[in-house]
């Protein structure tokens, strides 16, 4: 009897199903999304870090770091915004 019962739950832990595929595909893209998000954050503290060093040793202004680091006219807002709030 028992035997049976463990037989029965080893096939269906083996056996593909669509509802363990979906469920590998979240956890996949959970995954990746905290990841992408990770990276962002990141780069986010490397920028900010970068522009606090331009403006502290070479007495650049914000606009003028910017510009040194190239970051682009659409991400400005962001990183002043970052840097007012520190």
């Amino acid at each position: 009897m028992y035997s049976k019962v463990l037989a029965d739950r080893v096939r269906v832990l083996k056996e593909p199903s669509e509802e363990g595929d979906n469920m590998c595909r979240e956890l996949e893209a959970l995954y990746l999304d905290g990841e992408k998000r990770g990276i962002e954050k990141g780069r986010a503290e490397g920028i900010i870090s970068s522009l606090k060093s331009l403006m502290a040793t070479l007495g650049m202004s914000v606009e003028e770091a910017m510009n040194a680091l190239r970051i682009p006219e659409n991400e400005r807002g962001t990183y002043t915004d970052l840097l007012a709030k520190q």
